[in-house]
């Protein structure tokens, strides 16, 4: 992508398009170098889907809220395959504040939870989402437990709709 940009950009400054061709082909293509400028960290391991027993959700926006349980195989299976919880599109928060609504816990054996959180509107529309991301991200924790602020994932309508059929999220919530 970048060597196909720095060749358009290479033959219109060097006289292969007309000169009044030149600058908008220049901004164009310095326009899509620049939407393909996304840094895309690598994301923490996930526990393999048949390992998982139960997922924990609580609700952070109430005071002392009972956290919902799914134990049905079928939707963890679902929840667990989400590309919300892939290792790959993660993006650097880059000082920004993430104000999570939700603790997803991934629960099973003998290991300790693998622990996401869950919010919305944290971060701007950017590369890949732009308005199509529903407002809605996700974020690892750290070994600690606590919410890993250095990265987040802008949740896709399509990623973020599958997912919230099957997580308990609260009835009041802004959930699409």
């Amino acid at each position: 992508m970048i060597l196909t940009l720095g060749l358009g950009l290479s033959i219109a400054l060097a006289g292969g398009a007309t000169a009044a061709l030149r600058a908008p082909l220049c901004i164009v293509l310095l326009l899509a170098a620049s939407a393909c400028s996304h840094v895309d960290l690598a994301g923490p391991a996930f526990p393999a889907a048949r390992t998982i027993t139960r997922v924990t959700v609580t609700a952070l926006d109430r005071p002392s809220p009972a956290p919902a349980i799914v134990s049905d195989r079928s939707a963890i299976a679902v929840i667990a395959s989400s590309w919300a919880f892939s290792q790959h599109g993660w993006s650097p928060a880059e000082g920004r504040e993430l104000l999570p609504l939700y603790r997803i816990d991934f629960e099973g054996g003998a290991e300790p939870p693998a622990v996401y959180w869950l919010g919305t509107n944290s971060y701007p529309p950017r590369f890949p989402c732009y308005s199509l991301c529903s407002g809605w991200w996700v974020s690892p924790s750290l070994p600690s437990g606590e919410l890993d602020a250095s990265r987040y994932k802008g949740l896709a309508d399509a990623v973020a709709f599958p997912l919230f059929r099957h997580l308990p999220l609260s009835p009041d919530s802004d959930t699409p």
